[in-house]
């Protein structure tokens, strides 16, 4: 079997910080392209694959590709998920899945639909200063807390 072909959505923040470099060391996928609203993001970002750079959401999507990574702001999430699948295009999207409960549904509906695979990256489970994080609230015996946001 050759690799999965891979087109990235979003070369900002996210994409630098930890999904390029975690793309490079996976041998079963090729990254083909890269889409970003910003011209220079998303050819800064084909560079590193030696893939194409897009602006335009159709023409990607019109791409042989396998799998669509989302890594976009959130509130965009649920639109660009739903094309892609529509497109006959496995998913990944950085979490969170959506911004609401209605929209993450949608995106559900639109995969089983469609036969496909909507997958939700929470890689940070994996990171060593989370597990670290994880362990010392253990050892010490700390009491979980919750953190709430509040407008006033």
């Amino acid at each position: 079997m050759g690799k999965l072909k891979v087109g990235i959505i979003g070369c900002g923040n996210i994409f630098n910080l930890a999904h390029k470099n975690a793309l490079k060391n996976i041998r079963e996928i090729k990254v083909v392209a890269c889409m970003d609203i910003k011209e220079k993001k998303a050819k800064e970002a084909t560079k590193e694959f030696n893939a194409k750079p897009y602006t335009s959401l159709d023409e990607f999507l019109d791409l042989d590709l396998d799998v669509v990574e989302i890594l976009t702001p959130t509130y965009t999430h649920a639109e660009l998920a739903i094309k892609a699948l529509k497109s006959g295009k496995h998913v990944i999207v950085e979490k969170p899945i959506a911004l609401t409960t209605e929209e993450a549904q949608k995106m559900i509906k639109t995969a089983e639909k469609e036969g496909l695979w909507l997958l939700v990256g929470h890689t940070r489970r994996f990171d060593k200063r989370w597990v670290q994080i994880k362990e010392v609230i253990k050892k010490r015996n700390i009491v979980p807390m919750q953190i709430r946001k509040a407008e006033v």
